[in-house]
């Protein structure tokens, strides 16, 4: 599957890459049941096989319930194997923690 702005996976709409590295991309994107916008990650190349990509969602999902209660970790509202593997978590807008580093130097623990 191609994945570009306008494509439907599943039931989300893409609306933009937001990141990615070894284990797959990340995308901003629209739920056409309830519009709600939410971050998808796609896992891709060794880890979108077939059971390394079962294993590495449900780790995914498994570390997100551990820290559900948590203002500090992303909530996960989903995920699956199709059409391709993948996690989605609430969206959160705003700068990722890489870029903030990068520009400001070492952040306070408080904040």
């Amino acid at each position: 599957m191609e994945l570009a702005p306008g494509v439907l996976f599943g039931k989300y709409r893409l609306e933009g890459r937001l990141g990615g590295g070894s284990f797959g991309s990340v995308w901003k994107a629209t739920d056409t049941e309830s519009s709600r916008t939410v971050a998808i990650k796609i896992m891709s190349g060794t880890y979108s096989e077939s059971d390394s990509a079962q294993l590495r969602t449900d780790v995914e999902l498994l570390a997100a319930a551990a820290g559900a209660g948590s203002a500090h970790v992303v909530k996960v509202v989903g995920g699956g194997m199709e059409p391709a593997a993948h996690v989605v978590m609430e969206y959160l807008d705003g700068t990722d923690l890489a870029a903030c580093l990068a520009s400001r130097g070492r952040v306070p623990q408080a904040e």
